[in-house]
């Protein structure tokens, strides 16, 4: 069908091909603002910053659960933290019971 420059289907093509080009302009401007460089770091940090609440709440509903592991954790994480002081403390500890121990075989 061969389109006259002034009918009304010429017209109505006119006028869809405006919504076309509108439509695909604007789609090209969304595309073109998520692609720059702020909107991906700001989108990174949001999925970021989802990721580590979601952590958080599934550690702390597993803390809640399971406070005996909790705790056995902490005390393990302690332990390694300041097994040093603790071997010195013991070391002493070990060495006034003898002592104690030699005195009264005395």
């Amino acid at each position: 069908m061969k389109l006259i420059p002034r009918s009304a289907a010429y017209k109505r093509a006119e006028v869809e091909a405006d919504l076309a080009r509108s439509s695909f302009l604007l789609a090209l401007d969304k595309a073109r603002g998520r692609l720059h460089p702020k909107s991906l770091k700001q989108d990174m940090n949001q999925k970021i910053n989802d990721t580590v609440d979601g952590a958080k709440a599934t550690a702390m509903e597993t803390a809640r659960q399971h406070p005996f592991i909790l705790g056995g954790t902490a005390a393990v994480v302690m332990a390694l933290l300041f097994r040093r002081p603790l071997m010195a403390l013991s070391r002493k500890a070990r060495v006034l019971i003898q002592d104690a121990w030699q005195a009264r075989k005395k």
